[in-house]
């Protein structure tokens, strides 16, 4: 699907700063932008938003999250990286690193193998209502954190 964001002020680098412009993002990668907001150049859209002037920054990338909602990557279950990662995903969080805390190497390997089986059933997060956005990655990786040693 191919959505145009118009009329929108465009965030950028520090150095670049805010433009007024149009976005064109399809099945969830941005394709192009036109920092002259004429929309008139971007053609072949699905769906046309009007940002009527609001900002439109990229995600957020969190680097380092155990958790949401009162759920925790330690529990090692698909149903809590998805309420975990569909919190963040509400929230303008497009990436996420999940992050373990010291435990044991069972409890270690429990949660790199349920976020793998989480990783490999789904492709990104929907959120309810909106068919139409791909808005979280899955995962990006996981932070493993704690010596894995002899004695775990």
């Amino acid at each position: 699907m191919r959505i145009l964001f118009r009329n929108a002020r465009l965030v950028f680098s520090p150095g670049q700063g805010v433009l007024p412009g149009a976005l064109l993002v399809e099945d969830g990668v941005i394709q192009s932008f036109d920092p002259s907001g004429d929309e008139v150049r971007i053609t072949g859209v699905d769906r046309s938003i009007d940002c009527r002037g609001d900002f439109l920054a990229p995600g957020l990338i969190d680097l380092h999250c155990h958790g949401a909602v009162g759920r925790d990557a330690m529990e090692a279950l698909t149903g809590a990286f998805d309420q975990i990662l569909r919190f963040h995903a509400t929230n303008g969080t497009t990436t996420v690193v999940l992050s373990t805390v010291a435990a044991s190497l069972p409890e270690m390997i429990a949660v790199l193998e349920g976020a793998e089986q989480y990783r490999d059933a789904l492709t990104g997060i929907r959120l309810p209502q909106d068919t139409d956005f791909l808005f979280c990655r899955v995962l990006l990786a996981f932070h493993v954190f704690g010596l894995v040693g002899p004695e775990n």
